[in-house]
């Protein structure tokens, strides 16, 4: 982050999780679930990505994640539940010993207003 503006900046929207929507709390639904209401709403723009819920090959994937420079892989069992302010086995961030630097932020609408980033 330091550097950002000293170069030119490659960002993306990482889309991976929803928890709530139009009012409805999805946390207790299972990840594949969630992934596909997420899926639906995401609009189709070339800086949004969909970070879409491997079922397979998961080893590969991580490895091939680890060559192309990335930090590593979230490993989620896709039946599990997010569970606010807790921690599970289902979710393993399994990394590849890099480094990278990201911003997660959160949003929801408050008053017909947009909140990007609110503590709640």
């Amino acid at each position: 982050m330091q550097n950002a503006l000293n170069t030119p900046a490659r960002l993306r929207y990482m889309a991976f999780g929803i928890m709530f929507l139009k009012g409805e709390d999805l946390r207790g639904l299972p990840l594949i679930e969630r992934m596909e209401r997420l899926r639906k709403v995401l609009p189709k723009d070339p800086l949004s990505v969909f970070s879409s819920h491997l079922r397979e090959n998961g080893k590969a994937f991580f490895e091939k994640a680890a060559a192309s420079g990335e930090e590593g892989v979230m490993a989620k069992r896709a039946a599990s539940r997010y569970l606010s302010g807790a921690r599970s086995k289902d979710w393993l961030k399994i990394k590849a010993g890099r480094r990278q630097e990201v911003v997660i932020v959160g949003s929801r609408r408050h008053g017909g207003h947009a909140s990007i980033g609110e503590r709640w």
